[in-house]
């Protein structure tokens, strides 16, 4: 939780629409216990593989359920960031950020532009 006053209305990271700077005073820790423990930031997270095993892993009914359900809540967002959601979809998998730019009636050419500028 980020109990930071901000007049932004962004209070989390990463953020596209506002660069918010990390704490010094939420730094990962190195306590030495019994042995040594470490927090640090996973080297390849696999965000939008791990996603798409996830839809994958749905049957053909919660798919269908699932594109429905976020499309509806997409629809009336503004454009830009509509379509950003929709490309991280489309990169977790093609069938669904097609499905899901279909019913919130997304731009696919741009959904797929922009899918393709995105590392996992």
């Amino acid at each position: 939780m980020n109990s930071a006053i901000t007049t932004a209305g962004i209070n989390y990271q990463p953020s596209r629409l506002f660069a918010q700077q990390e704490s010094p005073g939420a730094r990962y820790s190195s306590l030495t216990l019994s042995g040594s423990t470490q927090q640090t930031k996973i080297q390849r997270e696999q965000n939008f593989k791990q996603a798409g095993v996830l839809y994958r892993s749905f049957s053909s009914k919660e798919r269908q359920d699932l594109i429905e359900s976020f499309s509806n809540s997409l629809v009336s967002s503004d454009d830009a960031s509509k379509h950003h959601i929709l490309s991280f979809l489309y990169k977790a998998d093609p069938e669904y950020g097609v499905g899901v730019t279909k019913v919130a009636k997304g731009d696919l050419l741009r959904v797929q532009s922009m899918a393709s500028r995105l590392t996992d």
